[in-house]
């Protein structure tokens, strides 16, 4: 999917400014590590098209040292918090206060799990 979007880096309709990019489902690892989907995408995508930096939420790499419930949390928390931080002239909000995306892409794994 992600290399279907990196495709889509020459298409001049694009306004690519306008796009804001946030993860469903990431593993708390390092964006370089070969479990991560920020990283895929990366690398597949977003380094192939120009949207600012500041609109790509990709999760906090310092929260994700060590293991456990904890981190996870504290990732969770951080992650929510950022979510909640984008402006709403840019994305609209639910009732919850979360912003609204106009599209979520969301994998399969091998096995047709969605979004461990």
């Amino acid at each position: 999917l992600v290399n279907m979007l990196g495709a889509m880096a020459d298409m001049p309709s694009v306004d690519w400014s306008k796009w804001h990019v946030a993860w469903v489902d990431e593993r708390c690892v390092a964006h370089s590590h070969s479990d991560s989907n920020f990283g895929a995408a990366r690398a597949a995508w977003l380094s192939k098209v120009p949207i600012p930096a500041d609109q790509i939420y990709a999760i906090s790499e310092r929260l994700c040292e060590g293991s456990g419930e904890s981190m996870a949390t504290k990732s969770a928390e951080e992650y929510e918090q950022r979510l909640r931080g984008i402006p709403e002239a840019a994305l609209p909000r639910t009732a919850a206060g979360l912003p609204a995306f106009d599209l979520l892409l969301l994998g399969f794994g091998p096995d047709g799990h969605v979004c461990s």
